[in-house]
């Protein structure tokens, strides 16, 4: 799931694992204060296909990087 801004997260996206929740797809892109360009900055919406494939949007707004449209394999 993303988290909202305005709460300040640590990750910009987690997953429910084990009762906890963890940046996905790691703590590299999920980082909130990550200075990479590739980050995942303000993500509106997730969604997986039956191939196990996640497809992120990600609009940017957060820390004004370039929005983009991210695929991760489950």
């Amino acid at each position: 799931m993303s988290m909202h801004k305005f709460y300040l997260p640590k990750y910009t996206v987690v997953e429910y694992k084990n009762k906890v929740l963890v940046p996905f797809p790691n703590k590299k892109l999920a980082d909130a204060d990550s200075m990479s360009k590739l980050k995942l900055d303000s993500v509106l919406g997730i969604r997986s296909d039956a191939n196990g494939i996640v497809w992120m949007l990600d609009n940017g707004m957060r820390r004004g990087v370039t929005p983009k449209l991210v695929l991760s394999q489950r």
